[in-house]
């Protein structure tokens, strides 16, 4: 008899404690989708490009078989890729980190992981940010050890600054994108990834030969 009001206790305090943790963690996640947004809102990047490279980030953790964990860090890490542009002096065209120099690149990179740490304690999404900017040929050379996770996000960013889009009326402009990839392969891109994004691309939209 006594252990029953105990337990009852106890259940009530679990879901007490799991309420607050599911609130924590959808103020935590609309906390990360408006930063995601300023860089758009005052004009660093192009409208739409955080969400179009969370897509393209997610279509390649899922055929690379990533965990959700992972796949869900990977999504939240790859809305907020640009965050680091909002302590640029001088915008780049179009947010376009393609078109900067590695250097300024890394530095895009470090100022939104910085900037992350600063604000909260989200080390993975942080440490994907910071990543994010390494060339794949540091790491075969054992120069550096960059998560998948920043890898994929290094190649949804390029293919979308380079013009590629999903859906199935942009087919000229996916081909577009992935073969300005194709042209960094194994020096700039990991090609394990950038396979990964031509066959979810492929699958979900099967693009006509152009010979056709």
């Amino acid at each position: 008899l006594v252990a029953v009001p105990l337990l009852l206790g106890f259940l009530g305090l679990t879901d007490f404690a799991v309420r607050r943790f599911v609130h924590v963690q959808d103020t935590y996640g609309q906390a990360l989708r408006s930063l995601a947004r300023m860089p758009e809102i005052v004009g660093y990047v192009a409208q739409g490009h955080a969400e179009r490279v969370s897509d393209v980030a997610w279509l390649v953790a899922r055929e690379l078989r990533l965990s959700e964990r992972d796949t869900d860090t990977l999504r939240t890490a790859a809305l907020v890729h640009d965050l680091g542009q909002l302590e640029l002096r001088r915008t780049l065209p179009r947010g376009a980190t393609v078109q900067a120099a590695p250097s300024d690149q890394q530095r895009i990179a470090d100022c939104g992981a910085r900037l992350l740490r600063e604000g909260g304690p989200p080390g993975p999404i942080a440490d994907l940010l910071n990543n994010q900017a390494v060339p794949y040929h540091r790491v075969l050379s054992g120069r550096a050890e960059v998560p998948v996770g920043a890898r994929i996000i290094k190649v949804a960013n390029a293919f979308d600054d380079y013009g590629g889009r999903l859906g199935p009326t942009y087919g000229e402009d996916r081909r577009a994108g992935m073969e300005r990839l194709y042209l960094g392969l194994g020096y700039e891109y990991d090609p394990r990834v950038v396979e990964a994004l031509s066959r979810a691309l492929e699958r979900l939209h099967p693009l006509p030969d152009p010979g056709d």
